[in-house]
């Protein structure tokens, strides 16, 4: 890959979040610390835009039944 495409992974800093929806089901303290809300440089967002692809999957769901482990 081109140098000018690759990513200095020394420079860069991943954060993990909880989504908004999610976040009241975890105790406080996850509550505070990965929090969208109190984190600085982040935009206004829900972040639940990957949650939002599942229900594409659900006319799928019925057929993978029986690979799930309670089907073995």
């Amino acid at each position: 890959m081109p140098q000018e495409l690759q990513i200095n992974h020394e420079e860069k800093i991943v954060r993990f979040f909880i989504p908004k929806f999610h976040l009241r089901a975890h105790i406080q303290k996850c509550q505070t610390a990965f929090s969208f809300n109190f984190t600085r440089g982040v935009g206004r967002t829900d972040g639940e835009a990957p949650e939002r692809g599942w229900a594409n999957f659900n006319r799928v769901a019925s057929s993978m039944k029986e690979m799930g482990p309670g089907a073995r």
